[in-house]
């Protein structure tokens, strides 16, 4: 089993991109297309694309979160889930993991303490 990373999630998001799929769909496509190459380019047209639909918006949030949450950059990924937790769905998935997310960080700003806090983030993580 290959451990999870940011590479490898880039490179599983490549492989869907380049497959036939009913998968590779409206946001889907968008949040594969940030996955395979996460640049603020694409965040930006994935967030667009997503801000008519609350589902669509919480997922692509989340996607931006964790992407921020395991690059070290606490601060965005905590303002990502505000978003989430702002649009008050509790019945979403998206709605459930970003409370469990900030609550967690909430009691320990410093968690998750094996991300190293990336150079632009505050107060949280491992320093670098």
């Amino acid at each position: 089993m290959k451990t999870a990373t940011p590479e490898r999630a880039r490179q599983i998001a490549q492989r869907l991109l380049t497959q036939k799929s009913e998968i590779a769909w409206g946001h889907l496509r968008g949040s594969l297309r940030y996955l395979a190459d996460p640049n603020e380019e694409a965040e930006r047209k994935m967030l667009e694309g997503a801000a008519s639909r609350a589902d669509s918006r919480h997922f692509a949030n989340m996607g931006v979160g964790m992407v921020a949450l395991a690059n070290g950059e606490f601060q965005k990924a905590d303002a990502c889930f505000d978003i989430v937790l702002r649009d008050g769905f509790p019945d979403s998935c998206y709605y459930v993991w970003a409370y469990a997310f900030k609550k967690r960080r909430e009691a320990d700003p410093r968690w998750p303490h094996w991300i190293a806090a990336a150079p632009d983030s505050q107060g949280s993580g491992v320093e670098p």
